[in-house]
């Protein structure tokens, strides 16, 4: 390997806040853009990590992507012009070889992995769940069935629906209620069509009976904002909203995982108020496909190490992160069984780029 280390930290960028004032659409100035990287590194080498990655391939493809989409607040696909504003930036000049390896190295985007990479060892990547549903919405250029070497999974996210504090519903069979007795009246936000959350609302509506009317935006602190002032009813995301809500600004009606939050252990999960679902968006460690099996233990090996060190434990914790530890074969059929899935609620879904 080219680089070694005792301790490999990782975290999606997606997990970490950015700073308020990013969130001014298309017209974000390049200092609110240079804080809120600068933020984002802070925040990242306090919490001990060592490797960040993105991931999200509905946004452009690599890691740099969480400059437009979680702090900047728009969408844009020009990675090329992100880049050269990251490099005229002063951050820049403190943290350059950090984000010149994220490119060069072992950061690189799924897709870009698997056509790209040597199955070495050298390039591994973040697989987002959406690497196994990104397919079936679009044209892509990677079967996730067939050219990725599943090494281990590591964690996922903490997904909730809350309310605002004021409103009726003191419970999620309460909101189910209300959306029955007013069908197609009940607004949810979420960050995105076709995100995780997207979809779990959805399969939470068919399985329920009820019609709900989602509304996409561009992300946490814009769709908190149109919950806080009344332009929707409810938000289903991941923990941006925990500030609010420990605040007692919103109210966390339930959470999505297999056992209650450490965070909010009096919130019920979906199984437990009867809904037979789990979505926390997990994801893991994978390399290009046909990695030799001896190059696969070693990564699994010190992967696995990094993600029972105290130091990121409590880093996972810090952004409400759950361990969803997955060995190489877990892994694997992991991901054969999420694909299948994500491919039926696609096509239930009809989220098919036309």
């Amino acid at each position: 390997m080219r680089r070694s280390t005792d301790k490999i930290l990782t975290t999606h960028v997606g997990a970490l806040p950015g700073p308020a004032e990013t969130w001014s659409g298309e017209n974000v100035s390049d200092d609110a853009l240079k804080a809120a990287i600068k933020d984002v590194v802070a925040q990242q080498r306090k919490a001990g990590v060592d490797i960040v990655n993105e991931g999200e391939l509905t946004k452009g493809g690599n890691w740099v992507t969480f400059i437009n989409d979680r702090l900047t607040g728009f969408e844009s696909r020009d990675t090329g012009a992100l880049i050269s504003l990251l490099r005229r930036s002063e951050d820049w000049k403190k943290f350059g070889e950090f984000y010149q390896a994220a490119m060069e190295g072992g950061t690189l985007g799924p897709a870009q992995m698997a056509a790209l990479a040597k199955p070495d060892g050298y390039t591994v990547s973040q697989l987002p769940i959406t690497v196994f549903r990104l397919p079936f919405m679009s044209r892509t250029s990677f079967d996730p069935a067939k050219d990725f070497t599943f090494i281990i999974g590591l964690s996922g996210y903490t997904f909730g629906v809350v309310v605002r504090s004021d409103a009726p519903w003191k419970t999620f069979h309460e909101l189910i209620a209300a959306a029955k007795a007013n069908p197609g009246t009940m607004t949810y936000g979420t960050p995105g069509a076709g995100t995780s959350l997207h979809i779990t609302m959805e399969q939470i509506a068919k399985q329920q009976g009820i019609k709900l009317v989602h509304v996409p935006y561009k992300g946490n602190a814009e769709a908190t904002t149109a919950l806080l002032g009344g332009h929707i009813h409810a938000l289903a995301d991941s923990s941006g909203w925990a500030p609010q809500v420990n605040e007692g600004k919103l109210r966390l009606l339930v959470s999505w995982g297999a056992s209650r939050t450490k965070n909010w252990p009096t919130v019920p999960t979906l199984r437990e108020i009867g809904i037979d679902i789990v979505s926390n968006s997990p994801y893991g460690i994978g390399g290009p496909k046909g990695m030799d099996p001896e190059i696969v233990k070693i990564l699994h090996d010190a992967f696995k190490k990094g993600l029972d060190e105290p130091s990121n434990l409590a880093a996972m914790a810090q952004f409400d992160q759950e361990r969803f530890y997955l060995s190489s074969e877990e892994y694997h059929a992991f991901a054969m069984q999420q694909i299948a899935l994500e491919k039926r609620m696609i096509e239930e879904l009809k989220l098919k780029e036309q």
